[in-house]
C-alpha cells in the first residue's frame, strides 16, 4: 500500500498575496484561505468558517501574487510539511506547513457593487527545486468581501 501526503481545500483568500523572499532569494508567499465546514453549535448546525495557512514558493508565489485576490474563491492542491528551527533563546520550535503543488481560480471576488471579473482557466504548478522553508509568524485576517 502507498501513502499519500496530499490535501485538498477550496476556500477564498484573506487578503491580497504579497511576495516574499527566502533568504536564498526564492520566491514566497505565506497566506490564509478561509473554508467552511458545519458544526454543531449549541445542538444545531451551523456553518462556521475556518482559517488554513498555507505557503507557495518559486512560480505559484509570483503568479498568485499576480492573478489572485482577496476573496477569490480557490482550489489548492497541497502537500503537508514539517519545520522545525531553533528560537533565541536555544529552544526548538515545530511548525506545519501546507505547500501549495497546483492551484487554480474557480470564482472571482466582486470587485465593487457592479463588478465581477470573470472566472479564469489559469492553472499554476510548483517548481519542486524552489521549495524552501523559514520561520515566520502567521495571523489571522479578517474576512470582508
Amino acid at each position: 500500500m502507498s501513502l499519500t501526503n496530499s490535501c485538498r481545500f477550496i476556500g477564498r483568500l484573506g487578503k491580497d498575496p504579497e511576495l516574499e523572499h527566502t533568504p536564498r532569494g526564492a520566491p514566497k508567499l505565506r497566506f490564509s484561505l478561509a473554508v467552511e465546514t458545519r458544526k454543531k453549535i449549541d445542538g444545531e448546525w451551523d456553518t462556521v468558517t475556518e482559517w488554513i495557512y498555507l505557503v507557495a514558493y518559486g512560480n505559484n508565489a509570483e503568479n498568485m501574487e499576480e492573478y489572485a485576490s482577496k476573496g477569490d474563491l480557490i482550489v489548492f492542491e497541497t502537500h503537508f510539511e514539517e519545520r522545525t528551527w531553533e528560537d533565541d533563546d536555544g529552544n526548538k520550535r515545530r511548525a506545519y506547513d501546507f505547500v501549495v503543488e497546483f492551484w487554480k481560480i474557480l470564482s472571482r471576488a466582486q470587485r465593487s457593487e457592479d463588478e465581477y471579473y470573470e472566472d479564469d482557466e489559469e492553472e499554476y504548478e510548483v517548481d519542486e527545486n524552489e521549495n524552501e522553508n523559514e520561520d515566520e509568524d502567521e495571523e489571522e485576517e479578517t474576512l470582508s468581501f
